[in-house]
């Protein structure tokens, strides 16, 4: 039989908390049904499969052999299921957030808000990676980056934070008596860069 002469997850479902509970009415509880649609699931199912899997006795229910066979393979193949997914969620929760920024922004910004973020989302372990050099998220294993520019980098999606606003700071000295009105004209001027850094100072 191939996958798709398979019965339905749901109709499986039914069935597994019913057998375990021996009760329809337990069963969609559980499921958050009401038991007439338990009933109708299990009954799909032993039609799809052509036999019986419970019998009635009193209020409750039992299994037939095959039902009890069916029945603990199913308990057990949907604790494995169970049993996985939470595994991968609980490794993706324990994982750090890897997240480069530059210096400056770290400095300048980020660093004041840190203690917010930390005390709304304490779950979340940050690791912070200041560089001023742009990260490749797969080859670095950043999860993000927070960079200055205009959002236009291959193979990434970015959004917009906020815009920033550059002042130039220069010794009084250096420009006194000149006349800067345009970015062409601080290009005769000497510039400082901190040593690691693409951020520059006049």
């Amino acid at each position: 039989m191939g996958w798709e002469g398979l019965p339905s997850l749901s109709v499986l479902r039914a069935f597994e908390a019913a057998a375990r509970h021996g009760s329809f009415s337990a069963a969609g509880r559980e499921l958050n049904v009401t038991h007439a649609a338990v009933a109708q699931q299990v009954r799909r199912l032993e039609e799809h499969l052509g036999m019986s899997l419970i019998y009635r006795e009193g209020r409750g229910i039992c299994l037939t052999p095959e039902g009890a066979e069916l029945s603990a393979s199913l308990s057990e193949s949907l604790e494995n299921i169970r049993s996985s997914v939470m595994s991968v969620l609980g490794r993706d929760r324990d994982r750090a957030l890897h997240v480069s920024v530059t210096p400056a922004f770290a400095s300048g910004w980020l660093v004041s808000r840190l203690g917010e973020f930390r005390d709304e989302n304490p779950d979340i372990e940050l690791k912070l990676h200041a560089s001023p050099k742009v990260a490749d998220l797969k080859r670095d294993g950043f999860d993000l980056t927070i960079r200055f520019g205009k959002g236009v980098w291959p193979g990434v999606e970015s959004e917009l934070l906020f815009k920033s606003k550059y002042v130039m700071v220069a010794a009084p000295g250096l420009v006194e008596g000149r006349k800067i009105s345009r970015p062409a004209d601080l290009l005769d001027y000497p510039w400082l860069q901190d040593l690691g850094a693409d951020e520059f100072l006049i």
